[in-house]
């Protein structure tokens, strides 16, 4: 790495920032030091010529040809900001700064050798100077100490030398302080010189990090999109076999239904079993159809942006048409079904809403083989609809509550049942979508409690919204 590198190994390890880099700092150096050098040429015209006043009231009696070398060096000044706005001298800015700085020190030692050389207090007029040019131009360290140079050289040379009558305790006095601006200057110029790179260097690597997550989510969104089809063409594959199969299936299982009438116990036994056979197979093969339609699901929901479907739904007859599905698959389990409406139609999104039903009575299936499932429905007048879904089953731990609604997340452990972990955070998403909210209360069966004891309640208040008509609402997916 070269000696004068803008980077140094600190801000390289650290941010890591290609050396490329550097070109462009160094750019931004020169355009930095070309846009303060002309505001110092203005601070020199407003300056210099406004600080006649303390000439006039100082030195009255050559006040006047104070103003004219005051006034010949804006005049310079003037022509030098021409020279920089208007030739090649723009692609040279330090080397300008330090004209100015030359031709208005050279003016103010002119001013301090009229006014009494040496002994003249004007010699503070270089210690002004020094510092506004060092603070307003960005200078380096080597550039401050360069400039600091020259001005006490030019002090030395032109007053300090031609001078006669002067006292050394003044000389050294002069000398100190100048020496002493000069240092102070120039350790205050490489500390803001170094906060200036530390912030060029910060806000390139802020861009290089911005860059790179743009395009990890652009690679993320391509990489969505893929498994977004990927659901879409698995899934539509897979249904179509699996609704042919299982209508196969129930015609083959309503064929020896009827032959297992036949008064013959060896034909009525081997029909039995395959009938039973061919129910183990259904519901595989509905399982299979569960898990298809959750993986489209899950792929609706992460489009950016769902369009919900309301119109009057009869609550009641959605909730009785799938609890009689319910209850003709399985005789080891009770049904309860309690009613508590006003009316029987409400607006919902009447897919989603049969979904959620669906959902949490299969859930509930799952983990209660053998007892009683009890659904509420009550609603509250210009408020809001409750559903409750209860069960005496196994019930869910409750250090699984917190992640119950968590897409792919199951909980572990004997009970846990088939699934993709998916069902629970759809209920969740379309409820929300409704503009509800859902809750979950359970106490899990373990060696502290018995069957009676255990057991799991969802709870779902959606705001009462019976509007007139079907309507389309679009609705904005943040995950």
């Amino acid at each position: 790495m070269e000696k004068n590198n803008f980077f140094t190994n600190k801000y390289l390890k650290q941010y890591e920032i290609p050396l490329e880099y550097q070109k462009e700092y160094i750019s931004f150096h020169h355009n930095l030091l070309g846009d303060r050098l002309i505001l110092i040429y203005y601070l020199v015209f407003v300056f210099f010529p406004g600080s006649y006043i303390f000439d006039y009231l100082i030195y009255p009696e050559i006040s006047f040809m104070m103003l004219k070398y005051r006034l010949v060096c804006v005049a310079i000044t003037a022509g030098m900001l021409w020279l920089f706005k208007n030739t090649s001298f723009k692609k040279h800015p330090l080397l300008m700064t330090y004209f100015i700085l030359l031709i208005t020190a050279l003016t103010i030692i002119r001013l301090t050798i009229l006014a009494g050389g040496v002994n003249s207090g004007y010699y503070a007029g270089l210690n002004l100077l020094f510092l506004c040019m060092a603070m307003v131009s960005p200078w380096t360290l080597k550039h401050s100490i360069c400039g600091g140079i020259t001005t006490i050289l030019c002090y030395i040379v032109f007053v300090i030398l031609p001078s006669v009558n002067y006292s050394y305790s003044i000389v050294f006095d002069r000398l100190y302080f100048l020496s002493f601006n000069v240092i102070f200057v120039s350790i205050s110029t490489r500390l803001l010189n170094n906060y200036r790179r530390r912030q060029f260097v910060d806000k390139k690597y802020v861009e290089l990090k911005n860059n790179e997550l743009d395009e990890i989510n652009k690679k993320l969104a391509d990489l969505n999109k893929i498994k977004s089809n990927l659901y879409t063409s698995v899934t539509h594959d897979i249904k179509t076999p699996i609704a042919t199969t299982t209508k196969s299936l129930s015609n083959t299982i309503k064929r020896l239904s009827r032959l297992s009438q036949i008064e013959d116990t060896t034909v009525t036994k081997i029909i039995s079993e395959s009938i039973t056979s061919l129910n183990r197979a259904t519901n595989a093969l509905k399982n299979v159809k569960n898990i298809a339609e959750e993986m489209t699901e899950v792929s609706k929901m992460e489009d950016s942006v769902t369009v919900m479907k309301f119109k009057k739904v009869n609550l009641k007859t959605l909730l009785e048409n799938l609890i009689l599905f319910y209850q003709s698959t399985s005789k080891t389990r009770s049904y309860i079904l309690n009613y508590n409406l006003d009316t029987n139609e409400y607006v919902f999104d009447g897919t989603r809403m049969g979904r959620i039903i669906e959902n949490l009575l299969s859930n509930a299936t799952k983990y209660c083989t053998k007892g009683t499932i009890t659904i509420n429905a009550s609603h509250i007048k210009d408020q809001f609809i409750t559903l409750t879904i209860s069960d005496n089953g196994v019930g869910i731990k409750e250090s699984a509550l917190d992640y119950i609604f968590d897409r792919y997340k199951m909980v572990d452990g004997k009970y846990q049942k088939e699934g993709q972990g998916v069902g629970l955070s759809i209920v969740k998403d379309y409820v929300e979508f409704h503009g509800g909210e859902i809750s979950v209360e359970s106490t899990f069966l373990d060696s502290t409690n018995d069957k009676t004891n255990s057991g799991t309640t969802f709870t779902i208040h959606i705001p009462d919204s019976i509007t007139q008509g079907n309507y389309e609402k679009k609705i904005t997916i943040n995950k």
